[in-house]
């Protein structure tokens, strides 16, 4: 618990005077330790002295995760106003005492929050940890050692320093025939097949990118004919967090080139950009999939799918692009270390997993490096704050 308490200090001293900062403890009940705090100089000496002298944040008896969870949305709800940026942490190390509608506590969290978990030790849930997580638009981490926990933390708080864009929309709008039939994305989407698609994206940090794939459905066309025409636009819509203004893209053109030459080279060629991000959502999905079989206990078919993901890597024309390389690496890492640890094999794949399918880092276990092409310059600058502050 003193690692702990050291990683609440540090953020402590990383606030703003504007920003206020609640801390929620729970064991089979939840307890305030303090509500929302201006991080003033007064504001920072109290919160300091509550964090190091309350009796309620020290361990003791069993879990109630969505108690704690359900006080630290009310007190996000309670307040009178309200910051640009919130966020919640939720950090366990047990499993829920209670059979609980998560999705049911999740529904009240406000707009524009994001909700951050994670799980550390042998005991706690990786499925709920990361069902939250989803439904908060955050992210998942497993802290594999408790010397960690002051990496994870300040790993995401850069994170959260750094937002440039908020509610982003992307729209596509297609025409003359063709629609959108598929997208690869757990962003939320709307309803498809359709010439119209909208995906939302919940925020955007500095130095990263989003990598949207989708497919679209061709209308067939006379064999004399050739195209080169706009089949639709691409526009962007966001909220600047510093500004609170709606901010908007100009329509980008969307154009199809149907040649009536047919060429079987060209037929055959693969783009190699679009090859990296089809490895990058296989490998995520493959993950998904291998964490599904070990709750069903059947490690020999996860192992079976995480190897199928590898040889088709390993036979794609990107399969030597640096992204693509590591996730071979990790994927066989966590076949050969950890088919004999459950508990570690679900956690590390559905941490992963997530990193891939949102394209956002979070800390990882030294074995594992794929995370690396998703953590920014905030993020690293975060992580070694923290470690000359807790040297």
């Amino acid at each position: 618990m003193s690692l702990v308490k050291q990683t609440l200090s540090y953020i402590v001293t990383q606030l703003e005077s504007t920003d206020r900062l609640s801390i929620v403890s729970f064991n089979d009940t939840a307890y305030p330790v303090s509500g929302l705090m201006m991080m003033n100089e007064q504001g920072k000496q109290t919160l300091e002295n509550r964090i190091h002298s309350h009796e309620k944040l020290n361990p003791s008896g069993s879990t109630s995760i969505g108690r704690g969870l359900k006080m630290g949305i009310d007190v996000l709800n309670k307040r009178q106003t309200k910051n640009s940026l919130s966020s919640i942490f939720l950090l366990t190390d047990g499993q829920d005492i209670e059979v609980i509608s998560y999705t049911d506590i999740m529904s009240a969290i406000p707009p524009s929050t994001t909700c951050h978990t994670y799980g550390f030790g042998s005991d706690h849930r990786v499925s709920v940890l990361s069902q939250i997580a989803e439904i908060g638009s955050g992210t998942f981490t497993y802290i594999d050692e408790l010397k960690s926990v002051g990496d994870s933390l300040s790993h995401t708080l850069g994170s959260l320093f750094s937002c440039i864009a908020q509610n982003i929309e992307v729209k596509i709008e297609l025409e003359n025939g063709y629609s959108v039939a598929k997208v690869h994305s757990t962003f939320p989407t709307s309803a498809i097949p359709s010439s119209c698609v909208t995906i939302k994206i919940h925020d955007l940090n500095e130095d990263e990118k989003r990598n949207l794939v989708f497919e679209i459905h061709v209308p067939t066309v006379n064999e004399e004919d050739a195209e080169n025409t706009q089949i639709g636009t691409a526009s962007v819509k966001y909220i600047d967090p510093s500004s609170q203004k709606m901010l908007s893209s100009e329509l980008t053109p969307l154009r199809l080139i149907r040649s009536n030459v047919i060429d079987d080279k060209t037929l055959l060629e693969v783009n190699y950009d679009l090859d990296v991000q089809r490895n990058r959502i296989n490998a995520a999905k493959g993950m998904k999939e291998a964490v599904a079989y070990v709750e069903q206990r059947s490690m020999d078919q996860a192992t079976a799918v995480l190897q199928a993901v590898i040889d088709k890597i390993n036979a794609s024309v990107s399969s030597q692009d640096t992204l693509c390389q590591s996730l071979i690496e990790d994927l066989n890492t966590s076949i050969k270390k950890f088919e004999h640890d459950k508990q570690k094999f679900m956690a590390y794949m559905t941490n992963m997993s997530m990193q891939q399918c949102s394209e956002r880092g979070t800390y990882t276990s030294p074995h594992f490096s794929s995370s690396n092409a998703y953590i920014t310059s905030s993020n690293r600058a975060q992580r070694a704050n923290f470690q000359n502050y807790s040297s």
